[in-house]
């Protein structure tokens, strides 16, 4: 592993780890979380995907880590359908603050998207377990179209296309000061979604 990944991961770690012990990623794990609380996750994961994939799109000649097959807006948008509609409430305050810094980052360092993009794919290696706990708590199956999209998007490809995404990391030709960049965005993405999901984790549904 090269240093540059080595830090990406150290440097995410504790705040990983602090995600998991929120009440709402367990509820999310055990697949008991409330059918409007899980929507309510949506609808804000929604914004931050319209966003980041809007400015990865726009930057994507420059940014060959990158990958149109990565996109999740749809998927979300198909679940959020299968649940009721529309996001129930406008962006959450740690939302709001990543939205305003994807901005900045496209505008002034667009390789710093892919910090944020490496939570985003990272998360989806999670995304295998819940999806499975969501379906067997919501009684469905495994399968498109009932409201999990979000979380079986290549799910069975997975940990090969993780391991592919972080050798284009490798490869990219970026300078040691723009590795610093990326990893601070990550640090950046992840500070967020953990303030995002102690946010919600508050407002839980017993």
């Amino acid at each position: 592993m090269s240093d540059f990944l080595q830090r990406l991961r150290e440097q995410i770690r504790p705040q990983h780890d602090a995600i998991e012990a929120l009440p709402l990623s367990l509820r999310l794990g055990e697949g008991t979380i409330p059918r409007s609380d899980y929507r309510r996750l949506l609808g804000q994961l929604l914004y931050i995907h319209q966003k980041l994939e809007s400015a990865l799109n726009l930057h994507k000649d420059q940014l060959p880590a990158y990958e149109p097959s990565m996109q999740r807006t749809e998927h979300l948008m198909r679940d959020l359908a299968h649940w009721g509609g529309r996001p129930d409430d406008p962006p959450r305050p740690a939302t709001a603050v990543l939205l305003q810094r994807i901005d900045e980052w496209s505008a002034a360092q667009p390789w710093a998207l892919l910090g944020a993009l490496y939570i985003l794919e990272g998360s989806r290696m999670g995304s295998r377990w819940i999806a499975v706990r969501l379906a067997k708590g919501y009684d469905l199956p495994v399968a498109a179209g009932v409201g999990i999209d979000y979380h079986i998007d290549q799910m069975n490809e997975r940990p090969q296309l993780w391991q592919q995404f972080r050798q284009r990391l490798l490869q990219g030709d970026f300078t040691a000061n723009q590795q610093d960049q990326i990893v601070s965005a990550a640090v950046e993405t992840i500070n967020r979604i953990y303030e995002l999901y102690q946010d919600l984790s508050q407002g839980l549904k017993s």
